[in-house]
């Protein structure tokens, strides 16, 4: 563990599970903390979109959602926290490649006209 004059704070990064690890003393500690979600808005529409990638390609359906809502959002696509073919759209838009939507409209059954007699 840390000594009283020296702390680790791990603080999320942007791919996942890339973890940044910073030393150092308490008082200089709390001032940086951040939560994983707090530090999107430092990141670039480009960062957000690759961690966005990583997390759906690593854990498929079980991506963070919020992830999804601060992309959506910096993108300027409609914020549903929905990885479907938008998203995946606007992630190719910026880093050049996206996973395949995991979420996709069916499109609507049709029924055949009644029959006129």
């Amino acid at each position: 563990m840390a000594s009283s004059s020296t702390t680790m704070l791990i603080l999320g990064a942007v791919g996942v599970g890339a973890l940044v690890m910073l030393s150092g003393n308490k008082a200089s500690a709390s001032t940086t903390t951040t939560r994983s979600t707090g530090n999107a808005s430092k990141l670039t529409t480009k960062q957000l979109a690759q961690r966005l990638a990583d997390s759906v390609t690593a854990k498929q359906y079980d991506y963070p959602r919020q992830w999804a809502r601060e992309f959506q959002s910096a993108a300027g696509i409609a914020v549903d926290g929905i990885y479907g073919p938008a998203t995946a759209a606007a992630v190719t838009k910026y880093i050049g490649t996206a996973p395949k939507a995991l979420f996709v409209a069916k499109k609507a059954a049709t029924t055949p006209n009644a029959v006129r007699g």
